[in-house]
């Protein structure tokens, strides 16, 4: 039988049989389309894994089951090819649990979410993990990523730099950030889904893309989607360096947890229509920010664009927010790139000398599913 097949109480037992030798499964949750299962290593009690698998059902239907599994298999296959071991959250390993597709990879113990709900964060902060950011999606265009299309503060993890480096007294920059969650990356180019999450989805992720897509994938298409959505995530960007500056405010004026994804302020935040108009909007900037940089301001501004043409590339962003750091934080600057070329040295090594584990591992994930 299918991992499908059985009851939800059977699949998670049968799941915790079979990852047994990882570790102990001490939570599960589900999302509309994941499940997600936390064990606890077998070999620390303080270090945690994560195991992510599609969720389907029967109730689906064959169609659907199968559209959910190529779609896990595409984020494997995404995170494979854009693997970054300084910029891209990846996983270390993977099971098949009857016919059922599991992603498996160390717990981070800080996602930017978390961050931002402690406190303001200082610009500092901001502009270094907005460059490492920036970064990891220059990256994945490199490899043929055109967008990621769910660029929020719960798909980047942190680590503090301080646990990396022994140093006396604080770093001059206190995070390294890691893109994760690629299981939308190129959706509306391969699925036809442009969507991602509200408050960080860009105008043209608003459209529907039903009526553009041809019987037969053409060059011409392929231009055009990427034309359409290749400055997407810069729109996100923009939103998430508004909440760092913020401590969690939103650029539509309220605090993003306040309204989303569950609002305690009334039922119009559950609709579509309300983040639409605002992202569609030629003012979209409501939060306070007047404490920042004028050329901070000036960047945001422009990620928040409509027009995608007058957003920022991937590339001259990055260069944006180094000039603003160096002007302001010259310590942090310099600390920054010396830590961003040993960081890629290292990870040009580890793609000359290759990954065979992984190629196999990918291989026969992409053979049985």
């Amino acid at each position: 039988m299918k991992l499908w097949e059985f009851t939800d109480e059977q699949r998670d037992l049968i799941v915790g049989i079979q990852l047994s030798h990882l570790g102990k499964v001490v939570q599960q949750f589900t999302t509309p389309y994941s499940y997600i299962y936390t064990l606890q290593s077998q070999y620390s009690l303080s270090d945690y894994l994560i195991a992510k698998a599609p969720r389907v059902d029967v109730s689906l239907g064959i169609e659907e089951i199968n559209t959910r599994l190529i779609k896990f298999l595409s984020e494997i296959n995404n995170i494979y090819t854009v693997c970054h071991h300084s910029l891209i959250s990846h996983f270390g390993r993977a099971e098949i649990i009857h016919g059922c597709p599991f992603l498996i990879s160390a717990k981070k113990h800080m996602t930017l979410r978390d961050a931002i709900e402690e406190s303001k964060m200082e610009e500092v902060d901001v502009l270094t993990i907005a460059i490492q950011v920036v970064r990891a999606l220059e990256y994945c265009n490199s490899k043929g990523i055109i967008s990621h299309q769910d660029m929020k503060p719960e798909n980047i993890f942190l680590d503090s730099i301080h646990k990396k480096f022994a140093t006396n007294g604080d770093y001059p920059f206190k995070y390294q950030a890691f893109l994760a969650d690629l299981g939308m990356a190129n959706s509306a180019l391969l699925f036809c889904k442009p969507y991602g999450s509200r408050p960080y989805m860009s105008p043209e992720q608003y459209q529907n893309l039903n009526d553009k897509y041809p019987a037969v994938i053409t060059s011409s298409f392929i231009d055009q989607i990427t034309h359409e959505f290749e400055r997407s995530d810069i729109f996100a960007v923009g939103v998430l360096m508004a909440e760092m500056l913020t401590g969690g405010v939103h650029p539509i004026g309220e605090r993003t947890l306040d309204v989303w994804p569950k609002s305690i302020k009334g039922g119009k935040w559950n609709h579509e229509d309300v983040w639409k108009k605002w992202a569609k909007s030629e003012w979209k900037i409501h939060s306070d920010l007047k404490h920042i940089k004028p050329e901070l301001f000036r960047v945001i501004s422009l990620c928040l664009s409509t027009d995608p043409t007058e957003r920022p590339s991937a590339e001259l962003l990055k260069e944006y927010l180094l000039s603003i750091l160096k002007e302001g934080f010259l310590s942090a600057y310099l600390s920054l790139n010396a830590y961003v070329d040993q960081m890629d040295h290292a990870a040009t090594l580890n793609a000359n000398e290759g990954w065979p584990y992984m190629d196999q591992l990918v291989a026969k994930l992409n053979s049985q599913i």
